[in-house]
This record gives C-alpha cells, sequence and structure tokens, in this order.
C-alpha cells in the first residue's frame, strides 16, 4: 500500500494511556514522551513527505541512543529495584495473593510499555536510512549488529522468566498479566529477527518497530512492525501474536496488516513442566528461541568484532546454548516463511494478504 493510503488509518496525536499506580505513573512520563515522538516523525514522513534536518535528526538520534542505554532514563533499573523490593515486602508481611497479583500486574504494565523502546533503540540506522532516502546506510553489516543486540535482549528477558518460574510467578494464575507481557515481547523480538531477513537480502526494505500512535492506539490497523519499500514507497503493517486464532485475525484491518503467529510460524512451541510440583509436561508458548539460536549460529570473526569483545559474544553464546538445549534450531524456516508472507503482501497491489 502507499504511504499516503497507509496512513490514513492512523493519527499524528497519541492517545491516551490506561492509569497505573502513582509511582509507576511518574516514571513512565518520559516512556511515553518519548514514544509518541517517534510516532509523530513517521507520521509526518508517511503523510507528508517531511523529515526533520539532518542536524535535527542527529541532535534527536543521539540524545534518545544515550537516553535508551542509560536504562531509558534509569527506568529499567528502578523497576527491578521497586519490584524486589515490594516481593520482599509481601513476602515478610505474608501477604494476601491479591496483593501479589497486584504488583505482578504493574509490573507486566511496565514491560508493555517499554517494549517499544527496547526494540527501538536498536532500529535508529533504519530510521535514519528511511529519512535520508539513503538505503545503503542498511547493509548486511547493520542488519547483523541490529540482530545480535536484540538476541542479547531475548536473552535478558528470557531470564527474567526462569526467574519467574523459580519463584513460582510465571505458570500460576497470579502472574497470568506478566506472563504475557513476557511471551509477546519475546516473541515480537523473535519476529523482528525474522523479519531483518527482509533487509538482509534487500537493503531497500526496512522494519521498524511501531510506535503507540500506530500500534497502541491503531485498533484494527494496529502494527507492531512496519515494513516500508523505500524504492517504491509502499508500507505494510506486521502484528505478532503468540498465537492466533481465527478470532483474532478477524479484527485486523487484512488491506494494511499481516498476521504472524509464534507458534506457527516462528515456531515458538515447547513441552514444559508448568507446576513443580508436577513431573508432567505440556506445550506452551516459548518465544526467545530465535533470537537464542541466532546468537548460536553466530560466527566470531572480524565483523562481530566491530560491536562486541569476543569473550562477551562467547559467553552470549553459551547462555544461549544453555537457554536452547537440545532443541534444533528452526530460523532458516521462520525466516522463510515470514519473508515470504511479508514480502508477497507487501507488494500486492490490492492491498489484500495471500
Amino acid at each position: 500500500m502507499r504511504f499516503d493510503e497507509f496512513v490514513g488509518a492512523y493519527r499524528r496525536e497519541p492517545g491516551h494511556y490506561p492509569h497505573y499506580q502513582a509511582e509507576v505513573e511518574a516514571r513512565l512520563a518520559d516512556v511515553r514522551r518519548i514514544a509518541a515522538q517517534w510516532g509523530e516523525l513517521l507520521y509526518e514522513v508517511l503523510a507528508l513527505g517531511r523529515a526533520p534536518l539532518p542536524q535535527e535528526w542527529n541532535a534527536f538520534s543521539n540524545q534518545y541512543w544515550l537516553w535508551a542505554q542509560n536504562h531509558l532514563g534509569g527506568v529499567s533499573e528502578w523497576a527491578t529495584t521497586w519490584v524486589e523490593a515490594r516481593l520482599d515486602e509481601l513476602w515478610e508481611s505474608d501477604a494476601e495473593p491479591e496483593e501479589v497479583t497486584a504488583l505482578l500486574d504493574s509490573l507486566a504494565q511496565l514491560g508493555s510499555e517499554v517494549n517499544f523502546h527496547r526494540m527501538n533503540a536498536k532500529a535508529l540506522p533504519f530510521w535514519a536510512s528511511l529519512l535520508s532516502g539513503q538505503a545503503s546506510m542498511v547493509g548486511r553489516e547493520t542488519v547483523e549488529w541490529c540482530c545480535l543486540h536484540l538476541a542479547n535482549e531475548a536473552l535478558m528477558l528470557a531470564q527474567v522468566r526462569e526467574d519467574l518460574i523459580d519463584d513460582d510467578l510465571f505458570f500460576g494464575p497470579d502472574g497470568r498479566a506478566l506472563r504475557g507481557v513476557t511471551t509477546g515481547a519475546l516473541t515480537e523480538i523473535d519476529a523482528y529477527i525474522a523479519l531483518l531477513d527482509l533487509t538482509r537480502r534487500d537493503h531497500r526494505v526496512l522494519v521498524l518497530p511501531g510506535p503507540p500512535q500506530f500500534e497502541r492506539w491503531a485498533r484494527s490497523a494496529n502494527a507492531d512492525f512496519l515494513v516500508i519499500d523505500t524504492e517504491h514507497r509502499r508500507i505494510r503493517g506486521v502484528q505478532v501474536k503468540s498465537v492466533v486464532d481465527r478470532q483474532q485475525a478477524e479484527r485486523y484491518d487484512r488491506a494494511r496488516i499481516t498476521l504472524i503467529d509464534g507458534s506457527r510460524d516462528l515456531q515458538n512451541n515447547r513441552a514444559m513442566r508448568t507446576d513443580a510440583r508436577r513431573s508432567d509436561r505440556h506445550v506452551v508458548s516459548w518465544p526467545g528461541m530465535i533470537g537464542a539460536h541466532y546468537l548460536r549460529e553466530l560466527k566470531p570473526g572480524p565483523l562481530t568484532d566491530r560491536w562486541i569483545e569476543r569473550r562477551r559474544l562467547i559467553q552470549l553464546k553459551i547462555a544461549a546454548r544453555h537457554f536452547t538445549g537440545a532443541v534444533a534450531s528452526q530460523n532458516r524456516s521462520a525466516y522463510a516463511v515470514v519473508r515470504d508472507r511479508v514480502a508477497h503482501d507487501l507488494t500486492s497491489r490490492s492491498g489484500e494478504p495471500g
């Protein structure tokens, strides 16, 4: 679909966020404001063909990178400390289950709002390419740099998941919201790595995380990612779900949105013990495997030496091996499924998915 036609389903201005506890709200102010700025920027590019001047972009992107590198202005560090302190208080006071559930729900809310930045901080080269019109900026090295850092994020989230399982806070009913957010975030990271195979094969095709104007408030045009053909000025939204059922599929604007199913398309399933008191296993959504296998398959060399110390990369590969265990990599298959479907929908003249 053409830029000007596609953007008709979206608004430049941010919508309204849900209200959380006062201390959580205060910490989210910059997270929300900065995310909305990215949505405004993208809207103006698509609707008006208007991009910031090079010096404006450089100042904005440099400031954003520093903010993101500082744990999103300290939000990530604060959230960890706050949750640990609150959990200690609840355990010591023999809290009611409802209080534990409320805390886990707050943590889930925080996670849902920072996930855009978790991915977008790695997407700055793609934004720069879109705004400058220089597709040559996103060669293979840029793609692999982005995938490496996305995979690192996946490992960190997977460790959080393991910690929650060890504390019996993941599979139980109290952790339903947090389980959903963690699973969703890992599924999106896996999907992003798979989608970037489009750029690896054609640097004129960019993939950006969807800012909140294009995701949170977009209803049937909700897009977790935006796949952009810079040469032909075409764009396609991509929505990622851990599992896509028929009722969900019918809610989306098929002319704009391609659905990716984490279970079927990314093959993110695994038999797990969901109750520490029982030995039987159940097949559950278990994303993060694509990110982990990406690291396992990444060979240290002159290219990776530019981005990461070799010793650190070896440590990541060992952690990835622990996470994947004996499960074989399905990355090539997942890349092909996602790549072929999205590429077809992006180039379809009718805008309807195949």
